[in-house]
């Protein structure tokens, strides 16, 4: 009846079977769980669930032929986003489906709002302490290549904002932000720290194609310049770039940081490396 609605559904014979299927197709945003189940009841499966996915990540709807107030209350205290008796009429159930996954999306749309710079779109601080900092302890790696972190600060960014205000400055900032984009490949991760300071996370790459990477991104912003409001101005930017070793993503940030310091001292618009 479900999936007559266009809905994906996959099904499960059992609690083991089921926890499986969650593991493997990570599309799932909602589990239809009986009470009665093969291996485990309801409420056991419901808190094996609730180990490994948050009640905005995965939202379940407990059911039973024996509609009790207590399996009612019971699945709905271990994590339950709702409940429906299965001798409800189909409009009912599908109503309750269509309301729980409009409530997860919504949430997903706050977090994901919540993870973004407001100015540029790109990802913000707190994604990259909270989401990669804990995804990249778990990123595979080809031979010879490692994952790797670039922080990048605008030069002289303050004189900017300063002579041609900070309508400009914005200006600057979205530019330097698409010019990341575009250096970046589909599984790398960019991020605007805050201010003039930008991360990027290179996956699974070789030091030699992230420094090529790097030092194309100098030479195309000197010759890129954002025009605004009748001005126009060149842009340069300083780059610390380090290894992330062992999933390690806060001693690659302070190690990009020295770099990054070195690059600012001794010149500026340049790139300091491992090397």
């Amino acid at each position: 009846m479900v999936a007559k609605h266009l809905y994906k559904v996959y099904q499960a014979g059992s609690t083991d079977e089921a926890l499986q299927c969650l593991k493997e197709n990570t599309d799932i945003k909602l589990v239809l769980a009986d009470y009665f189940m093969p291996g485990k009841d309801g409420f056991a499966f419901l808190k094996a669930v609730r180990r490994q996915h948050k009640a905005e990540e995965v939202g379940v709807i407990g059911m039973s032929s024996y509609a009790k107030p207590e399996n009612r209350v019971q699945f709905l205290k271990y994590g339950a986003a709702d409940f429906v008796d299965k001798h409800c009429p189909p409009e009912e159930l599908l109503l309750r489906i269509s309301q729980n996954l409009d409530y997860m999306y919504r949430i997903e749309e706050l977090n994901n709002l919540a993870m973004r710079d407001a100015l540029t779109g790109l990802y913000n601080r707190r994604y990259l302490l909270e989401g990669v900092a804990k995804a990249v302890k778990s990123w595979p790696t080809s031979e010879n290549s490692r994952h790797w972190l670039a922080l990048l600060d605008l030069d002289s960014f303050k004189s900017i904002n300063d002579k041609l205000g900070h309508d400009f400055g914005d200006a600057v900032l979205t530019s330097f932000a698409r010019h990341l984009l575009k250096l970046s490949g589909e599984r790398d991760v960019v991020t605007r720290l805050g201010g003039d300071e930008f991360c990027v996370v290179f996956r699974d790459k070789t030091e030699e194609d992230v420094v090529h990477l790097l030092e194309s991104l100098l030479d195309t912003i000197q010759t890129s310049p954002v025009r605004h409001a009748g001005e126009e101005h060149h842009m340069r930017t300083s780059i610390g770039l380090a290894p992330i070793q062992e999933g390690k993503l806060g001693d690659a940030l302070k190690g990009a940081d020295l770099r990054l310091y070195t690059a600012k001292r001794t010149g500026r618009g340049q790139l300091v490396s491992t090397g």
